[in-house]
């Protein structure tokens, strides 16, 4: 017999040879229930914290803080515990993970009025998830090990098993807001997630005693190939990498969703993208050519450059920008990472601190940022960040010289002094003069670090910039950015939440008390009040804004509004003077309204308005079929609920035609354009839908004034809060107009 049909029968008998599959399929199952359940969890807890991208940010804190202490787990299981010893221990410990399924928050379960919203999720995430996320977390790390145990003597490079435990993810996420979302409730998604872990103990037990056999046979092999070290200074160079490629991930999930809206389907898409990134960084076959990498992050550098602070006005131009920097930074970083992996034997080292850098980089962004900045500054923090890293990668030594200072020096304090000038030629003359100081900023090219101080200034440069109106006061807190800004010209002050402006107030004394932004008397809510047969006394307002809608108070009315974040009564208070000129009386309840109005007494209230969407991010919770519910028995019986549905991206009126539908109720809508005129007096374009227990209530609101029939959606459901199909409501390809 020829040695290579000894060779040949050896591997087919040898249990090791279906080692790589079956670990291949375990860590994407692995992968695949780890960020899957992510999205799960952002949708279960965003009812009681208000539905801001801070929900979202400070739960991938938690998950990279449960990812860490999964890696740590196995770094020191694979340090201080035989191999055989490790898949037992391993094994009991999945087995216990299971006395916390089916994934779901706990029952009764509240945040405490008052309390530090992050430490709340912290707690509940870690109550109702955290033991059987972090075992699951440390799959990866040690079927890794324990492959490349088993296959010592082959020269076996397991970190392609990575890439296979990324697309597991990718899948995962990918399927999250495309089939799992629209297709199951969130109690049938918990049930379907405990099956799979179930599944996932299989799979890893199966693994182990596979590769059980063969670690004694090449433990020589594997000894061998820990006898190299580990530099503090290669740990720290892998946690900048990964800790820069998190903070990305979080700054543009934070910008995307600010201002187009916090759901899962936008949270789901970076991550998406950054984990596509691993796959392509540690596969075998796929990894980008070393030119085209070097390439990369100049040009996506120009991006961000270019892009800050203008608006897109539509989804796709939008995502595309933020989404393709992300992907090609994150790329170049991750492919760096696996540039500078260590050999096998160090393969639990290297993912721990991976994770360690992944953890900083999202704390950096969730807890240190809202403290440090009144902007997203951390974003172009991060873009430096990765332009810094990049430079140290493909500078040679010697090639920045002091002189190079000069030209990024002009750039910031060109950019600083001159932008408000160029502004008011216009966003063409701004486009033009950014792209005058990219091709002066990036003019060295064969010296990288000089490319990148002086992309560093031009970027900075930039930062700060708002348009031409002046900048009154600006504040950064959980539920976001908000801004008072002055627009000398009409003499009026604007509250502006990320990029949408939310309430305006003249400065005129003949105008103080007129609301203007979408509350204008000519608009839908004054022809409500202005309309004969309606004298409501007590009014309840989700979402206080600038109080515009107390213009329309008279002596006999009551007025309560209920605001979730302290920041916008403070300023409301200060900056404008809608309250105290027109509602001095009115009581502001602090809570997410839709918790504070079920303390309500039952018919409560003989007008509710409904106005609390933040930037153009919707709370789901305060549209699905349960909220209606609790609306209406806070209504009088020939009350009106009134629900401000104005979106940029999305299109509600069909998502509330079903829930009246769905409730037996009436409902009218109007869409109002103001004249150019108008709009140049800050009256905007807005969407209001009026709700109530039957058409008699509605008829004062007649058909000439532009109110008219609400048409659904036709899918047949209806949104719940158990069920949302958001994705199906989003406008991609251009701006709605009623905006």
């Amino acid at each position: 017999m020829t040695e290579r049909a000894e060779a040949q029968i050896a591997t087919v008998t040898d249990g090791s040879a279906a080692l790589p599959v079956l670990a291949a399929a375990t860590m994407m199952l692995s992968a695949g229930l780890v960020f899957s359940v992510q999205p799960l969890f952002g949708r279960l807890i965003l009812p009681y914290f208000g539905g801001v991208p801070s929900v979202w940010n400070t739960a991938m804190l938690f998950f990279q803080t449960a990812l860490l202490l999964g890696y740590a787990y196995a770094h020191l299981l694979e340090r201080h515990v035989p191999p055989r010893g490790q898949i037992f221990a391993h094994g009991a410990l999945l087995l216990l993970s299971m006395l916390f399924l089916p994934a779901a928050l706990p029952d009764g379960w509240l945040p405490q009025e008052g309390g530090f919203l992050p430490l709340a999720i912290i707690l509940v995430l870690s109550v109702s998830i955290g033991v059987p996320f972090v075992v699951a977390s440390a799959t990866a790390p040690l079927l890794q090990s324990w492959y490349a145990r088993a296959r010592a003597d082959r020269g076996s490079d397991p970190y392609f098993l990575y890439g296979a435990s990324n697309l597991g993810s990718l899948l995962g996420l990918i399927s999250y807001p495309l089939l799992i979302e629209p297709g199951l409730g969130l109690g049938a998604q918990g049930r379907v997630w405990g099956l799979g872990f179930g599944l996932l103990g299989v799979g890893v037990l199966a693994c182990g005693l596979l590769a059980r056999s063969d670690f004694a046979a090449r433990e020589a092999d594997w000894r061998a190939e820990t006898s190299g070290t580990v530099l503090w200074r290669q740990r720290v160079h892998w946690m900048a990498l990964a800790a820069a490629a998190s903070s990305l991930l979080i700054a543009v999930t934070q910008h995307v969703s600010t201002n187009v809206t916090a759901m899962p389907l936008l949270w789901v898409a970076p991550l998406t993208l950054y984990l596509a990134t691993f796959i392509i960084a540690f596969s075998r076959s796929a990894r980008m050519p070393e030119p085209m990498l070097k390439f990369l992050v100049p040009f996506a550098a120009t991006l961000a450059i270019v892009s800050s602070g203008f608006g897109f006005g539509a989804v796709l131009p939008e995502l595309a920008v933020h989404y393709s920097i992300l992907f090609l930074l994150a790329l170049f970083c991750h492919a760096d990472l696996y540039a500078r992996r260590p050999a096998a034997s160090h393969l639990t080292d290297f993912y721990l601190c991976m994770s360690v850098g992944g953890l900083l980089g999202t704390a950096f962004n969730s807890l240190a940022a809202p403290f440090l900045f009144t902007d997203i500054t951390e974003y172009p923090i991060a873009v430096a960040a990765v332009l810094l890293l990049w430079a140290i990668r493909y500078d040679a030594g010697g090639s920045f010289r002091a002189a190079n200072l000069a030209i990024p020096a002009a750039l910031f304090l060109a950019f600083k002094g001159l932008s408000p000038l160029v502004a008011g030629y216009g966003p063409g003359a701004a486009l033009v003069a950014r792209i005058a100081g990219i091709a002066i900023a990036f003019a060295p090219r064969q010296r990288p670090l000089a490319m990148a101080v002086g992309g560093l200034a031009l970027l900075f440069g930039i930062l700060g910039q708002h348009g031409e109106n002046l900048e009154l006061f600006s504040h950064r807190g959980f539920f976001g950015v908000h801004r008072v800004k002055l627009d000398p010209a009409a003499d009026t002050i604007l509250l502006v939440h990320g990029d949408t402006t939310h309430g305006a107030q003249s400065r005129k004394e003949a105008l103080m008390r007129e609301p203007l932004g979408y509350y204008g008397r000519k608009g839908p809510l004054g022809q409500l009040f202005a309309a004969d047969g309606y004298r409501f006394r007590r009014v309840g307002v989700v979402g206080l804004g600038t109080a515009s809608v107390a213009c329309y108070s008279r002596p006999d009315m009551e007025w309560t509004f209920f605001e979730i974040d302290p920041a916008i009564v403070e300023t409301a208070d200060a900056r404008f003077s809608y309250l105290r000129n027109c509602a001095p009386g009115a009581r502001i309840l602090l809570g997410d309204g839709r918790l504070l109005l079920a303390k309500q007494p039952d018919a409560a209230f003989d007008l509710t308005i409904i106005d609390a969407f933040s930037s153009d991010a919707v709370p789901l919770h305060l549209l699905t079929r349960e909220a209606i519910a609790l609306y209406l028995s806070k209504l009088a019986p020939d009350g009106v609920l009134m629900i401000h549905i104005s979106n940029r991206f999305m299109r509600l009126a069909p998502v509330v035609a079903d829930l009246i539908e769905d409730a037996g109720l009436e409902g009218r809508v109007q869409s109002y354009f103001p004249t150019a005129s108008e709009q140049k007096q800050y009256l905007f374009p807005s969407v209001w839908v009026a709700i109530a227990r039957d058409a008699e209530t509605l008829a004062p609101l007649t058909a000439d004034k532009g109110w008219a029939a609400l048409r659904g959606s036709g899918s047949g459901r209806v949104w719940t809060d158990d069920y949302a199909n958001v994705a199906g409501a989003v406008i991609w390809t251009q701006p709605d107009r009623n905006r």
